[in-house]
């Protein structure tokens, strides 16, 4: 029965490891060190902790653990309680629902600022080409232009370009419905 035990903790603590790589990953996307997300991922897991089991979990040292403590409070991350009879402090993650609808909303308006600046930047390419598509027509090189079927490239990327221009505000939308839900 013990030896049942001993292995269902193990399992219990590989999912942990997993979870916790998680949000190593996740961090290394957003610019987050290893430390903080591995720090975060076990508040996740474990709920409420100290400092001192902090700093046994993530392997860091006790400067670097207080630094990270400081860093996600400053955040409005994790908050500090106080036991009744203890002198230790207790840390546990904030509700962070408001965080993620926040952090969600950043993403969709950085990921729709930069569509709409690649579009911009299309447009403004496209336009150029066209021009001198149109100077090279202007100055007796149709055949050419026919020849390697620029026209009707050129209308792919027009066509491209029009599609793409209907997409975003679809997308816009369903991101203000996401985000109102």
């Amino acid at each position: 029965m013990n030896l049942s035990k001993n292995s269902q903790v193990n399992k219990l603590l590989k999912y942990e490891e997993e979870i916790v790589k998680f949000f190593i990953k996740s961090g290394k996307t957003k610019g987050a060190s290893e430390t903080l997300s591995k720090i975060f991922g076990y508040f996740i897991t474990r709920g409420e902790l100290t400092q001192k089991e902090i700093q046994k979990l993530a392997g860091t040292s006790a400067g670097t653990t207080s630094k990270t403590i400081q860093l996600l409070q400053s955040l409005g991350i994790i908050q500090v309680n106080r036991k009744p009879g203890s002198r230790e402090n207790f840390y546990q993650v904030n509700d962070f629902k408001e965080q993620i609808e926040k952090s969600m909303e950043n993403m969709f308006k950085e990921f729709f600022r930069s569509r709409n600046k690649f579009l911009k930047l299309i447009k403004r390419r496209f336009n150029k080409l066209n021009k001198e598509i149109e100077d090279l027509e202007n100055n007796g090189y149709k055949k050419e232009l026919e020849k390697y079927d620029i026209m009707k490239k050129a209308g792919r990327v027009r066509n491209f370009i029009d599609e793409y221009s209907k997409i975003i505000p679809v997308l816009k939308k369903g991101a203000e419905l996401f985000i109102e839900e």
